[in-house]
């Protein structure tokens, strides 16, 4: 872009004429002219990584703003965002450019990004069809490994132990189950009566019910963010429902004893699957899901303890 006798030179079009109607004294004056006349002439832009998109060109007052935005990067990832300005269509540049800021340097993923840039504070060359070079360096930060252990249960089975290994893949091995595992039904049921009921007296339930519930599973783990991981794994489950019955003499109608009858139609053992979500910020683990067992039933799972 050239100035001649106080007229601005549109090398686009090789007219000559004066946006002002008269010769510009002021600097900032020519400034804001060369700027708008850039904007006219049209802005290209080259991209040197396929995580950068969305590139914007803006003029405010004396400078150039570039909005852009960094996308499909890893949680892992910084980058090291450089800016560059070529004045004959993308041939050769200058740069990086000094007198910048906003998103350039050291640069974190997500969200939308801009750089601005004060165009008459570096020494370069504005003159010709301007080419825009936003370059992006990736550094990848190792991922680390961490073992976890974890208070771990459900919605039926609210004691248990959960241990494992998380990283961008581990492992985990979760037992949990309830105190009803002590108890051991002399009878079984179906919705009505008992069904190998053998005794002299008779029986009635009186609506009292418990769970047996334990479970054994295992799976793997994958790291989605920097905090955040999925689980997902299987394993062998068993639920049983017992119903609670008294015991009655026919001769004077006495209560002689009382038992536990497993109502069949409500009791599953088999596979058990489940999947959820893992948080580590610093020592602390948590994690939250659902699990199925036989996959006739949904439990809510949970677990809290630490790593190292």
């Amino acid at each position: 872009m050239k100035i001649n006798n106080c007229k601005l030179l549109n090398p686009a079009s090789e007219e000559h004429f004066s946006p002002m109607g008269r010769c510009p004294k002021d600097r900032g004056v020519i400034k804001k002219i060369l700027l708008i006349i850039i904007l006219f002439l049209g802005i290209a832009i080259t991209i040197k990584s396929q995580s950068v998109s969305n590139i914007e060109p803006l003029q405010t007052g004396n400078k150039i703003t570039i909005k852009y935005k960094i996308i499909g990067a890893k949680f892992n990832q910084t980058f090291n965002v450089s800016f560059f300005v070529s004045n004959d269509g993308g041939k050769t540049f200058q740069g990086p450019l000094k007198s910048v800021s906003g998103d350039v340097g050291e640069v974190l993923s997500g969200g939308n990004k801009e750089i601005v840039w004060g165009v008459f504070k570096d020494d370069v060359n504005i003159e010709g069809n301007l080419v825009f070079d936003v370059r992006v360096k990736v550094n990848e930060e190792k991922i680390k490994k961490k073992f976890f252990v974890a208070f771990s249960g459900n919605t039926t089975a609210p004691l248990g132990l959960s241990v494992g290994q998380i990283g961008k893949t581990g492992w985990y091995l979760t037992a949990r189950l309830n105190l009803n595992i002590l108890l051991s039904p002399k009878y079984e049921c179906d919705d009505e009566k008992l069904t190998n009921y053998t005794g002299e007296s008779y029986y009635s339930f009186d609506g009292e019910s418990k769970i047996i519930r334990y479970s054994l599973t295992g799976g793997i783990t994958y790291q989605a963010g920097r905090n955040v991981y999925f689980y997902a794994g299987g394993g062998y489950g068993t639920k049983d429902l017992l119903w609670h019955i008294n015991e009655y003499d026919y001769s004077d109608d006495s209560k002689t004893g009382d038992d536990y009858a497993k109502n069949v139609n409500y009791s599953y053992s088999g596979i058990e699957a489940e999947a959820g979500m893992i948080i580590n910020s610093g020592s602390f683990f948590f994690s939250a899901g659902v699990s199925s067992q036989s996959f006739k039933r949904l439990d809510g799972n949970f677990s809290i303890g630490l790593t190292f």
